[in-house]
This record gives C-alpha cells, sequence and structure tokens, in this order.
C-alpha cells in the first residue's frame, strides 16, 4: 500500500522543523515536488526519504514562491511513475521539446480505481483513467488558454466530481503553468497554517503557530527562479466527508448513461479508415486528439444520441461549452506524445493478420524508428527496478577505467569478427527496417550487436577523458556539486 501527504508552501514563509519531521517520519520513502519559476515548472521526484537539510534548502532557495510537496509511505518497492507529481497534459515548444502545462498531486482513500494485480496503487489509476482525461478534454476545448482553464477548475460542478472520486478522504492539487494551483479536499486530517497548508498534519498541532526565521542558504531541491504560484485557499477545519461509502464513488456508469439527449457510445475506427488520414480524422471528429494506441484503432467513448445514433462531435461539444452541454466525462486513453513523422495516406494493403491484428508481411526501408507507447513503457519498468539501477551505477566505472572496457571486450567477442568481418562499420550503414528484422526473427544477434556498439562508445568516451587529463596525469578537478532536489534549474 502506499500512502502520502500534500504540503503546500506559501512564499516567504518557513514551516517549523517540527511539522516537517512529523510528516518526514510518516512519510520515509520517496518524495515529489515542483516549484513554478520563470514561465516554467521545475519537477523532480526520488524513490529514496527527504531530510529538513533537503527542504530548507529548497525553501530559502524558492523563498518568493509557492512550493508543492507531496511525501510517499510505502510498504513495497516505489516506482517513480507511481510518485507525484503526475503530469497531465503537456504541450510542443518551438524545438519540439514537451513542456508540462498542469501537474497533478493526489492523496486519499482511491479505492474504487484498485485493480487486482496491479504494481501501481490506486491513485495511480485513478489519474490515468479519469483525471487526466478529463483535465486534457478542459484544455483542448478551451485551445490550451490556461486562465480559462483554470476559471473552469474553480466551478462547483468540477469541484464536486473530483471529491467524489476518493472514500471519505482524499486531497487533488492541481498546479497550473499560469502560476496558479487549486486544492480539493475532503475529509479531517488536513490543516490550513500561516505559512501554508497540508492534507495531514500527522499530529502536528493544527492551530497558527509562529513560523521559523528563515535558515541559512543550505543544500536545495529546486534551481533559482522567481514567479510564485496562487492556490485556492479552502478552509479545511470544518471539512465534513461528501460521501459515507465506497458504493457512492464508483466511477460514472457511462456505457449506457443518458445525460440529456446523447449517450456514450465506446467503438474503434471501422474497416474503411484503410489509411492513417482516414483514422486520424475518425477520432479527431469525436474527441479532437490523436489516443495512444490510435495507430492499432483503440477504442475509444464519444457522445451519440440514443435513439437514431447521430454523432455529436468534438466541435459541438465545445460550441455547446463544457458547463451548458452536462454531459459526463469520457474516459479515453491519454493523447499522443511523440511526434507523428510518418506520412498520412498509407493503405494497410500491405498488412497481413495474427490474431486479428496487423502486421507487416516484410520489413521496408521506409519504416522510421518510433517505439510504441507499450515498448516505452515497457523500458521505463525496466529502468526502475532496483537491480537494473544499481547495475547501471556500478557499472558507470567502464567510462573511467580503459582497463575494464578492455576486460569486458576481452569476454565477449565482437559483433564482426563472431562473423568472421573485419569491422562492424558495414552495420553503420543498415537502414531501420534492416535492425527491426534482425531484432524479430534473431533477437540474440541484435543483443551482441548492441552490445558491441555499447563497448565502442565507451572505449572512445575513456579516450576523450584520457585527452581531458593534466600534464601531471591528473584529471581536471570537478566542482562539488549540492545534494538537490532538481538536478538542472
Amino acid at each position: 500500500m502506499q500512502t502520502g501527504t500534500i504540503v503546500s508552501r506559501r512564499a516567504g514563509h518557513f514551516p517549523p522543523n517540527d511539522f516537517w519531521e512529523a510528516v518526514l517520519k510518516a512519510n520515509p520513502h520517496g518524495w515529489g515536488a515542483t516549484v513554478f519559476k520563470d514561465g516554467a515548472f521545475l519537477v523532480s521526484t526520488s524513490d529514496e526519504g527527504a531530510d529538513i537539510e533537503l527542504i530548507q534548502g529548497a525553501l530559502k532557495e524558492f523563498e518568493d514562491c509557492d512550493i508543492t510537496f507531496q511525501f510517499v509511505s510505502s510498504d513495497t518497492a516505489l516506482s517513480k511513475v507511481d510518485i507525484p507529481p503526475h503530469i497531465l497534459v503537456i504541450k510542443k515548444d518551438e524545438d519540439d521539446a514537451e513542456v508540462p502545462q498542469i501537474l497533478a498531486f493526489v492523496d486519499g482513500n482511491y479505492t474504487a480505481y484498485a485493480k487486482t494485480g496491479s504494481s501501481h496503487p490506486p491513485e495511480y489509476h485513478m489519474v490515468m483513467e479519469y483525471l487526466q482525461p478529463k483535465v486534457e478534454n478542459i484544455y483542448d476545448m478551451l485551445e490550451g488558454d490556461l486562465d480559462k482553464v483554470f476559471s473552469q477548475f474553480e466551478k462547483p460542478h468540477f469541484k464536486k466530481e473530483l471529491i467524489l472520486t476518493s472514500v471519505s478522504r482524499g486531497t487533488i492539487t492541481l498546479v497550473l503553468a499560469n502560476g496558479k494551483s487549486i486544492t480539493f479536499h475532503q475529509g479531517d486530517l488536513a490543516a490550513e497554517y500561516p505559512w501554508g497548508w497540508s492534507s495531514n498534519t500527522h499530529g502536528y498541532a493544527t492551530e497558527a503557530k509562529k513560523t521559523e526565521a528563515a535558515p541559512a542558504k543550505k543544500p536545495s531541491m529546486f534551481s533559482a527562479g522567481t514567479k510564485s504560484t496562487v492556490r485556492e485557499k479552502a478552509s479545511v477545519a470544518n471539512a465534513k466527508p461528501a460521501i459515507e461509502s465506497a458504493a457512492a464513488v464508483q466511477p460514472l456508469k457511462t456505457d449506457t448513461a443518458i445525460t440529456q439527449k446523447y449517450i456514450v457510445k465506446r467503438s474503434a475506427p471501422p474497416d474503411s479508415c484503410t489509411s492513417r488520414k482516414d483514422k486520424k480524422g475518425w477520432y479527431g471528429t469525436r474527441i479532437g486528439y490523436l489516443p495512444q494506441g490510435w495507430s492499432d484503432r483503440v477504442e475509444i467513448e464519444y457522445y451519440v444520441e440514443p435513439n437514431t445514433g447521430k454523432l455529436l462531435t468534438f466541435a459541438q461539444v465545445k460550441a455547446l461549452g463544457l458547463g451548458a452541454a452536462g454531459l459526463p466525462a469520457l474516459k479515453n486513453p491519454s493523447r499522443v506524445s511523440e511526434k507523428d513523422l510518418d506520412t498520412d495516406n498509407i493503405p494497410e494493403v500491405n498488412q497481413e493478420k495474427v490474431n486479428d491484428k496487423p502486421v507487416d508481411k516484410a520489413v521496408t526501408a521506409e519504416r522510421l524508428p518510433l517505439m510504441s507507447p507499450d515498448t516505452r513503457k515497457h523500458i521505463h519498468a525496466m529502468l526502475a527496478k532496483p537491480e537494473v539501477k544499481k547495475l547501471i551505477a556500478e557499472n558507470a566505472q567502464i567510462v573511467e577505467d580503459p582497463k575494464v572496457v578492455a576486460a569486458l571486450e576481452a569476454k565477449f567477442v565482437d559483433f564482426a569478427k563472431q562473423l568472421g568481418l573485419k569491422s562492424i562499420d558495414e552495420f553503420l550503414m543498415w537502414d531501420y527496417g534492416m535492425f527491426l528484422d534482425l531484432g524479430t526473427t534473431k533477437p540474440e544477434g541484435l543483443a551482441v550487436m548492441a552490445w558491441s556498439f555499447r563497448n565502442i562508445i565507451a572505449y572512445h568516451r575513456t579516450k576523450k577523458a584520457e585527452k581531458t587529463e593534466t600534464a601531471e596525469g591528473e584529471a581536471p578537478p570537478q566542482k562539488t556539486k549540492r545534494p538537490s532536489m532538481f538536478a538542472t534549474g
């Protein structure tokens, strides 16, 4: 089980150390934090516990900014993907980099979203299945205008819907890239202080207390910045549970639920959508964006009239307005995040079907090196394993010690040499389709090739490092890096 505590520190204030001691004692296993500075988010998470020195360093460095933290406790190994803040909405900047627009911190009882056999806590599933699609839909309908999005978040019906996702106790804090944040809470564990707000007091006194003087400059969680955030100041001292049982917070049954004269229908693009352009148009007309898995015809929810089956398009929903439409939230996959580089009008005539899924008959040089969402998730999950992290840390010595590289070359015979070739250089000329063919038909061959490439890169790094050594044979001194929650600013 994973639990947590959200803490919002107001700009210019310093919570007492005995408060932090209570929070860290109850949440010793990980943390996440964000600060909005110079028009952008600084975001970081860790699957190791924080300490007061690290926190106070961040509070001092960002004295003029609001900061939102979440500290986590877990009785199983933590995965960073489960630690807030969760990125709900991103956009691409002019350099095609992904820029977070809306973040979420979640703490409480979300048992309706628990999944048997899943390694993720219920909060994670609530965010992925409900909160992210809902917020993305609002963001898209309002064309990314964060001021209008925030105004939508302030409406009573939105708050009511979010509160109903938890049982007895729940807190959701949304932070936007316009310097604003808002918190929705139900339960009796939270408290407001002169310096900020916390979703759980952990026994710390709820009455106003004198804040400590600002500490001297110490190691920090964050890098430098200037803007402050604004949070909804909701009084929680007399908060009462909005619901009494888990049955009251079951997810909306949208398969057949009628709202006004519309119902929610779930389907995938028909077989008549033979090209990428056809499928893009089908999804765009219904939900206004391309969901994860769209190229494999993932099913989505959208609105239709119950009697005629006539589609209520995304443009019509947008024209109605979010409040006026009174429509239930759709449970759809999040939008694709990778840049779409493929041609739109490629019919699927060159494909066979295996288990009712299309596959290429043959690898061609036209295929681009794009990973599927499932592949990316698999790689992220693999990198999050403790044994993998340990292996990477231990093997970091390879780039520092040429002898280690030589030993590896002796132990693992070069890919080209195993084929009786003089050099691996000719494989640098392969196109993506050829690598994909080797990985599909003979995975061990691609693994050995990748290992050889890896040793070559490590070897050249050691040579580069040797060139930077001083005349006395010593490497140039490195600056000592302060402990920090954030690697960059």
